[in-house]
């Protein structure tokens, strides 16, 4: 069994924003991208220009 492509760019940004607007939670989009809730959270981080 082989690791999951990468997620592209625009699938990060929708997570991202999803997750910031509440449209989704982070277990959903966690589950649905196949995810660690700490990779959804190191997105937001660099989206909000946070993570160095």
């Amino acid at each position: 069994m082989g690791r999951k492509l990468k997620c592209t760019v625009e699938e990060k940004i929708t997570a991202v924003e999803d997750y910031l607007q509440g449209v989704r939670s982070s277990t959903q989009i966690c589950n649905d991208l196949v995810i660690s809730r700490l990779t959804l959270l190191i997105w937001r981080d660099k989206y909000l220009g946070l993570y160095i």
